[in-house]
């Protein structure tokens, strides 16, 4: 598992726990790290919905067990692709390209308050 994915499961833990304060966070957590293959949106979808949906579970390990809390998640979930311009996480982005992503966010902004 990348540090990245682990640091947002960790996130992710605090936020069910505390949806489910009876659910511990360390063992929320053990679940997710159990499921780091599967895309992260998928799995935070799966463990709110499990979270609030399922009040009959005691632990928190039906995050990870089958059900319909993933049943939630529609059937195609995007894939992010990476920046043309970078070869490895975290590579600095030049200037003028995050000059037209900016421009291109504030462009969809004003696109999402019409």
């Amino acid at each position: 598992m990348s540090p990245d994915r682990a640091r947002l499961d960790a996130h992710l833990a605090y936020l069910v726990h505390h949806i489910r304060t009876d659910w511990d966070q360390p063992g929320i957590a053990a679940q997710l790290a159990k499921l780091h293959d599967r895309p992260l949106a998928a799995v935070a979808l799966a463990a709110i919905t499990a979270a609030a949906t399922r009040p009959d579970q005691r632990t928190p390990a039906v995050i990870a067990a089958n059900g319909s809390h993933w049943a939630a998640m529609p059937q195609h979930t995007p894939t992010p692709t990476p920046p043309a311009h970078a070869s490895e996480p975290g590579e600095p982005i030049p200037p003028e390209r995050a000059a037209t992503y900016a421009a291109a966010m504030r462009a969809a902004a004003k696109g999402n308050r019409a």
